[in-house]
């Protein structure tokens, strides 16, 4: 993408990602880690480059 100019990655969380139930570990993890994996994207390739979102519900 930044050869190119820029882009978007969108990523799809869920409440699970702040929220946790019994039973629920495995996936709220992975979606606490997708939102960690796009804030660290947008620090590390700045601006211009790439604009990563994450969208979850509320």
């Amino acid at each position: 993408m930044a050869e190119q100019g820029g882009g978007s990655l969108i990523a799809f969380a869920s409440i699970r990602a702040l929220v946790v139930e019994p039973g629920q570990g495995a996936y709220a993890a992975t979606k606490a880690g997708t939102l960690q994996l796009v804030r660290a994207l947008a620090a590390e390739l700045g601006p211009g480059a790439c604009a990563p979102t994450r969208w979850r519900p509320e």
